[in-house]
């Protein structure tokens, strides 16, 4: 049920304590009805398609990349009153430096140009987002409150690649999401953001990523959610969210020095195999398990994790494949 609810959620949001390791559970866990990551594949990509057709009827929305020009630095509001316009008039490698001066900002910014250095100067806030469709793109340090449509912070598109996220704080109600790396998206940087209140603080749909140093809290979902293969994710917090801390369904991803504690279901909810859990996780006071292993195929490493004072158990695990060994389950104390 809980990933059919996760699509549900999808569909809106684009469109407007025990203290065991529990291997072989003796009260089974409730089969969870599956959505493969292909539908939702096939969900993003067809709002992308819509977005992009959009376009072409939408003067605030395009605009016809500048080519032959130098990299400069820009001053908003100092030399373009709005970021869309400073963005619309940059050449590929120009620095663009938003102003308090400005603030707040009420603008939806759709970013083509390659290799564009985004980043607000003082206490700024975005009534808006960016959705990116090129390049070594570097948004940071902008305080979002995120509209209604679309629902997304920064959104990365199928085009966008080496696109960094850095020091950015994402609010606004349980039916938003802070960062979306859309299917195709690769090699993106998301670091040291912070995301509170949200549906999920970060959705991420495509390979290749690096989700490090941010915080995920009270969602009403995921904190962070992971639909793409070979993602590492070091040092996230998520915590106290109405779903699981962190949520993997893909492959050859890499888990090391999260915290997950305090969440209604699990710390760790991995629903994939061939993943690697550790060194150095923390998932404890979970209302569910410290982390479980759902995926029958298993393949993945547990290792030099901690998993106490949860609800459930420590470990939930469906397959004796998987290598589980060196963690700390059990739970002197968790008063």
């Amino acid at each position: 049920m809980k990933r059919r609810m996760f699509l549900l959620v999808a569909l809106t949001i684009m469109t407007g304590f025990g203290c065991n390791q529990d291997n072989n559970p003796s009260s089974p866990k409730v089969e969870q009805q599956t959505t493969t990551m292909e539908e939702l594949a096939q969900l993003y990509q067809q709002r992308e398609v819509e977005f992009l057709a959009s376009i072409a009827k939408d003067s605030k929305l395009s605009h016809t990349v500048n080519s032959n020009c130098d990299a400069e630095e820009i001053h908003v509001p100092e030399d373009y009153s709005t970021i869309r316009a400073a963005v619309n008039a940059a050449c590929a490698g120009s620095s663009i430096f938003v102003h308090v001066e400005g603030s707040p900002y009420n603008e939806t910014v759709t970013v083509s140009q390659n290799d564009l250095k985004i980043i607000a100067k003082g206490d700024v806030t975005l009534n808006g987002n960016f959705i990116v469709q090129s390049h070594g793109v570097r948004i940071e340090q902008f305080n979002f409150i995120i509209p209604y449509s679309p629902n997304i912070g920064v959104w990365a598109l199928s085009t966008a690649s080496s696109l960094q996220i850095l020091n950015n704080n994402f609010s606004g109600t349980s039916a938003r999401v802070g960062v979306v790396l859309n299917v195709g998206s690769k090699d993106c940087l998301v670091e040291n953001n912070q995301a509170s209140g949200l549906m999920a603080g970060i959705l991420v749909s495509s390979d290749r990523h690096a989700i490090r140093h941010n915080t995920c809290s009270n969602s009403l979902r995921s904190g962070i959610q992971v639909f793409g293969n070979n993602c590492k994710l070091t040092n996230n917090i998520t915590n106290s969210n109405t779903s699981d801390g962190i949520s993997i369904n893909g492959i050859n991803n890499v888990l090391e020095g999260n915290i997950c504690n305090g969440n209604s279901l699990e710390g760790m909810d991995v629903q994939s195999a061939q993943n690697t859990i550790g060194p150095g996780n923390v998932c404890n006071f979970n209302q569910g398990y410290g982390i479980s292993l759902t995926s029958r195929n298993g393949g993945n490493t547990v290792t030099g994790n901690r998993f106490q004072c949860n609800r459930n158990g420590a470990i939930y695990n469906l397959s004796s494949s998987n290598n589980i060994f060196e963690n700390i389950t059990s739970s002197p104390d968790c008063d």
